[in-house]
């Protein structure tokens, strides 16, 4: 039987194994706040990053209660990746 996968937006829900995986582009999202992003899931998920820093970057994001409702979390991470780049990106342009 092949697993459960299912895709919306960026966001790949493997709901069969209770994970998803979060694409990026890192020439929208700089590798400072995707880490930043991950590490504020660290007390309830386990994080791994991943991929090639160029073209295409992954966060693999495994709960560890399995009654986390995945695609929700994973609109969390979007929400607060979005936050950390504009943090990064005002920090680096202010004088």
């Amino acid at each position: 039987m092949q697993p459960k996968i299912r895709i919306t937006s960026n966001i790949e829900i493997h709901s069969d194994e209770n994970y998803i995986i979060v694409s990026l582009n890192p020439k929208i999202f700089s590798l400072e706040a995707i880490n930043t992003a991950a590490f504020s899931f660290l007390e309830n998920c386990h994080v791994s990053i991943y991929g090639d820093s160029v073209s295409e970057l992954f966060v693999e994001m495994r709960p560890k209660d399995p009654g986390t409702e995945l695609e929700s979390l994973g609109r969390k991470f979007n929400d607060i990746l979005i936050r950390s780049q504009f943090e990064y990106n005002r920090s680096v342009n202010e004088p």
